[in-house]
């Protein structure tokens, strides 16, 4: 999601429960590069109240794609 700015635009990267709808993680930064949308979803996991497995869906972007995001 870009958000306009009166320097530019920002991007906001959001992780979302899809049972709840909650915004469980979010980063806004300067770009959608990877390590951007890895900070919203270290903070989800960091959020998360179960031990459970978890599913992860994603719009299979780029990023969501990459080495670093994987490996997280």
């Amino acid at each position: 999601t870009y958000l306009p700015l009166r320097s530019g635009t920002a991007c906001l990267s959001l992780v979302t429960d899809a049972c709840s709808r909650k915004i469980v993680g979010y980063h806004v930064g300067e770009n959608l590069q990877t390590e951007n949308v890895v900070k919203a979803f270290r903070q989800a996991l960091r959020r998360r109240k179960t031990t459970g497995p978890l599913v992860h869906h994603s719009d299979r972007g780029l990023q969501y794609c990459s080495v670093l995001y994987q490996s997280v």
